[in-house]
């Protein structure tokens, strides 16, 4: 059967460059060896961020920490149906991440998500069910503002998108293209009684996660919807007053993760800490030492002691797997260098190198060593993935795979396999 569904948007300049932007942020993301030991809490606050984003959007009252506090199993004194909102929030995030990636979204698929994100908010006949009633759009002054479908199409324009979703023209656009197309079409045929924008919004995530464009589940996308609620309604709409033509509303979004995914590399740069490629796993007290080192460049085991109300023995504890890791250099038998470096300016005044200062220095092939930073030498070190540059005067020289290769400083170059690197402080990071 033909698919009878057809979007309608044109890949213009910016929508290219908001998704290659958020390709290398991504590609970034899951390439830099970070390994915490607390990497799923993390998780769990983003599943939180998700689901409180999500559900803010649609009214519900409670706060971010409250929200937490249910997912940790706490009672907060919250009205059920708000506590039982974000419950649901939580195990629809939850389920979509146990499914399995590269698969098909059948319609029984999306009627149980549906069920998820409504029970016990919803009566049983209206939950994991197409509407049977006539529903509408209305603005903040209750002044109707879309009309959706009736309810006799509700469950032929899903399935039509479904199909569009599993289409080998589907498969062939970039995730972030499919997920904004699905998240549009469905919240506008808005096939439920209620939770189509919730349901909408999981399914966006869903699709970039069964399409493998996920960060180890640190992306929060509802939270840039919920930041400017206003504003994530006038997309939505704009799309349906300029004739359902897609192409303001898919770039709308692009630029949405690019912001999410710098949120997350933020975070991860904010800890300020890279690793060998074995993933060598740290300690939250290696993980504050590290910050320690970074913040004061040189230090002394007596800093270490006061600091952190610890032994001498217990420092070399700490320490000594950092050093063997090529992440802690000690110089001397009592003063160690960290290799995550204060806020280094190349000569000249440039902007920070990488962001927050951190800068990373590749050794032999796959190791990542020293950050060593000689004022007066312009030794100014950007972090690649699978790589890194080593400037020189006005070039670099980087090292990709085994393969080395030159370019302009500034400028990015292209190895002789064609992969193109840009110096890390001409990304956004």
């Amino acid at each position: 059967m033909a698919v009878m569904y057809k979007p309608h948007f044109t890949i213009s300049p910016e929508l290219l460059r908001l998704v290659t932007l958020a390709t290398e942020a991504r590609a970034w993301i899951n390439s830099a060896v970070v390994d915490v030991s607390w990497l799923p809490i993390l998780q769990r606050e983003t599943t939180a961020r998700l689901a409180h984003s999500s559900t803010a959007i649609e009214g519900n009252p409670l706060t971010l920490p409250e929200v937490e506090a249910l997912a940790r199993g706490e009672e907060i004194g919250a009205k059920a149906k708000d506590e039982q909102e974000i419950l649901n929030a939580l195990a629809a995030m939850n389920w979509i991440w146990n499914r399995k990636t590269g698969t098909p979204i059948k319609e029984a698929d999306l009627l149980h998500l549906h069920r998820i994100l409504t029970r016990k908010v919803l009566p049983d006949e209206q939950s994991g069910h197409y509407k049977t009633r006539q529903n509408r759009i209305v603005d903040h002054r209750g002044i109707t503002v879309y009309t959706p479908p009736p309810p006799d199409k509700a469950r032929p324009l899903t399935l039509e998108l479904l199909e569009w979703i599993n289409s080998r023209e589907s498969e062939t656009l970039h995730p972030i293209i499919v997920g904004a197309v699905a998240h549009h079409s469905l919240v506008s045929v808005h096939p439920f009684s209620d939770g189509n924008g919730r349901i909408s919004r999981a399914l966006s995530i869903w699709l970039l996660y069964l399409r493998g464009f996920d960060t180890h589940h640190l992306f929060a996308l509802d939270e840039f919807f919920e930041q400017d609620r206003q504003r994530y309604y006038q997309k939505i709409q704009q799309s349906r007053e300029l004739d359902d033509d897609l192409s303001f509303w898919i770039e709308y979004v692009a630029k949405g993760i690019v912001e999410t995914l710098n949120k997350v590399k933020g975070r991860i740069l904010g800890l300020h800490i890279s690793v060998q490629a074995q993933h060598m796993a740290l300690t939250k007290r290696q993980e504050d030492v590290l910050r320690f080192l970074r913040d004061r460049g040189r230090v002394k085991s007596p800093d270490i002691e006061k600091a952190f109300s610890i032994t001498r023995a217990r420092v070399g504890q700490i320490i000594r797997p950092l050093i063997d890791s090529g992440l802690v250099i000690r110089e001397g038998q009592t003063r160690a260098r960290t290799q995550l470096s204060r806020e280094v300016k190349p000569h000249g005044g440039s902007p920070d190198v990488g962001n927050n200062g951190l800068v990373l220095i590749l050794g032999p092939v796959g190791k990542v060593q020293a950050a060593d930073i000689n004022t007066g030498h312009q030794k100014f070190i950007y972090y690649l993935w699978g790589g890194g540059c080593r400037a020189y005067g006005g070039n670099y020289l980087c090292s990709s795979h085994g393969r080395e290769y030159t370019g302009l400083n500034g400028f990015g170059s292209r190895n002789e396999r064609g992969e193109f690197y840009k110096p890390v402080d001409n990304m956004n990071l």
